[in-house]
């Protein structure tokens, strides 16, 4: 196998990696009312957004709360927060 081949297998297992990681990427809610996080499907996660939001990109702006999040942020839209559910917790 030459070098080039063993490059991209690494890139595209890398890419994997990543895309693996957003779909299986747990996400809390809260709104500014309450005071638990609650585990949020994706589905729903659009709902709230778009609530939130009005008419704008939502599956843009879960993108973006994806990105924020990994490393731990938490991310208010409008009245509901974001933040990643971590192992253990």
């Amino acid at each position: 196998m030459s070098f080039s081949v063993i490059c991209r297998l690494i890139s595209s297992c890398a890419y994997i990696r990543i895309i693996w990681y957003y779909i299986f990427m747990k996400i809390e809610t809260q709104y500014s009312y309450e005071t638990k996080w609650t585990l949020t499907n994706e589905l729903d996660l659009l709902k709230v957004i778009e609530e939130e939001i009005g008419d704008a990109d939502t599956k843009g702006i879960l993108l973006y709360i994806k990105e924020a999040i990994k490393t731990g942020k938490i991310i208010a839209v409008g009245t509901c927060r974001f933040k990643e559910k971590r192992a253990g917790k």
